[in-house]
């Protein structure tokens, strides 16, 4: 997005080279052309602040990619030039329905109203300006094909005609046969799928997806925290695991200790963090997920671009690593490389565990399941972007400089299932962190078993207790 915030100047500049050599409807283009130097002057005040707030960055890749089109759509034998110019800049069809995507699942999550985003408001705070009758038009038109939106799309077709009816549409790119066709195709819907999606289920002990996507936005809202009895046994502290840490301990809050989810503040710091934050921009690859065996795949339950870096690589990659084994007692010699995140508009990733289960093929790194978990924050998020943890009922904010640690795997070697956890989506900001996975090879002193009577957790047993 922040290319897209400086290429969008010369994408400006062809278009106006384009409108000097129109003959016909100059006033709608030359309008058109104002108002795109004005949006774009707006963009240039804060461009942080801009393209981290997803109105304003849906808007900016609708501009320059929907607006275009309806605009060649009336001027088609000139745009051969001008399309091939802005060709290697321009944002794809994929990057507007993902821009889109994006509002629409923080619509979901966050409980936001269409009224309220279709005004450039966000959780009662204005950050935008006003959508346009084509910028509602053109979120009713890709909703109907990305997903269960159809609630959505038919609230948006309603914003439109109040907008019509109340302001007009300036550059008349929307007619009546538009709105009426999207209408159209929902009379056939079901009329549950014109419903909001539900804010609570009925406990009968059963596990369902949807139920689970319910107890997962519940946790992003801020709502099913632990109770004040609960958080009464949680305690703050120092702690030093090695000869270094005697000297400088960490300071630790506890978040729940039946997974010994623990929260270290302030340590990475904000030169580390731009040095991690350089080395892996050319690096970002689109983030994925594990299917069968060790293969992955390309999904919207995780929207997140990912980097792998070596200790090798950085010299603060080698440093962190060695801070990790402070901070933990375990060793990173059998870890995987630090893989750093960065989530954009809507950016998430629905509830995983970290760790493989029994039944599934072991990760081929062949140092055995990932034991623990270390979370670095390198970013402090305006809105959203906490992680959740809806089975332990801990929420946590994503803060610059913290990190949490957490095991995935109990102390006999059985998953741990309460650690199910989600990245919820940015709501304003940016988030970027970095995970380490440790893994059980090597262990066997650090974190050696405890004697005594085992009884195997399932999966199965933690699903009743909260369903």
């Amino acid at each position: 997005m922040e290319k897209l915030a400086y290429d969008e100047e010369r994408i400006i500049e062809e278009f106006s080279t384009l409108v000097q050599k129109m003959k016909f409807e100059m006033n709608f283009f030359e309008r058109k052309l104002q108002t795109w130097r004005e949006e774009y002057d707006n963009v240039q005040k804060d461009v942080t602040k801009y393209i981290t707030n997803p109105i304003n960055a849906y808007l900016m890749i609708k501009r320059t990619t929907s607006d275009l089109k309806h605009i060649e759509s009336r001027v088609t034998n000139l745009f051969f030039k001008f399309n091939r110019n802005i060709k290697d800049i321009q944002p794809s069809q994929e990057d507007l329905d993902g821009a889109v995507g994006g509002l629409l699942r923080l619509q979901k999550i966050y409980k936001l109203k269409t009224e309220d985003i279709v005004n450039g408001i966000i959780e009662g705070e204005k950050t935008s300006r006003k959508f346009k009758p084509h910028d509602i038009y053109t979120i009713a038109k890709h909703a109907l094909f990305i997903g269960n939106n159809d609630y959505y799309v038919k609230e948006y077709i309603s914003e439109l005609r109040k907008k019509i009816q109340e302001d007009g549409d300036e550059f008349k790119e929307i007619d009546e046969i538009s709105a009426s066709i999207i209408e159209k195709s929902l009379t056939t819907k079901n009329s549950v799928d014109l419903a909001p999606e539900p804010d609570s289920f009925i406990k009968n002990k059963i596990y369902l997806r949807s139920k689970e996507s319910i107890l997962y936005s519940q946790m992003c809202r801020g709502e099913n925290s632990k109770s004040p009895k609960e958080s009464a046994l949680l305690k703050c502290r120092y702690i030093s695991t090695s000869p270094f840490s005697k000297l400088a301990p960490f300071k630790v809050e506890e978040a729940d200790m039946s997974a010994n989810l623990v929260l270290f503040h302030d340590v990475i710091y904000d030169s580390e963090i731009e040095i991690l934050k350089n080395a892996s921009k050319s690096r970002f690859i689109r983030g994925t997920i594990y299917t069968e065996g060790t293969n992955t795949q390309k999904t919207d339950q995780r929207i997140a671009k990912v980097a792998w870096l070596k200790d090798v690589a950085v010299d603060v990659i080698h440093r962190i690593s060695r801070r990790v084994e402070d901070m933990t007692g375990l060793t990173t010699k059998t870890a995987e490389e630090l893989q750093i995140q960065n989530y954009g508009i809507g950016g998430h990733y629905q509830p995983h565990w970290d760790m493989k289960k029994k039944e599934e093929n072991p990760f081929d790194l062949g140092t055995g399941n990932r034991i623990a978990t270390v979370l670095f924050y390198l970013s402090t998020v305006e809105k959203g972007g906490a992680t959740v943890f809806p089975y332990l009922k801990v929420y946590v904010p994503a803060v610059k400089g913290m990190a949490a640690f957490w095991y995935n795997l109990k102390d006999n070697g059985d998953c741990d299932y309460y650690t199910r956890h989600a990245a919820c989506p940015v709501l304003l900001g940016s988030k970027w962190v970095a995970n380490k996975w440790l893994h059980e090879y090597g262990q066997e002193f650090n974190r050696p078993c405890s004697t005594g009577h085992y009884v195997e957790t399932t999966e199965e047993s933690y699903i009743k207790e909260f369903y």
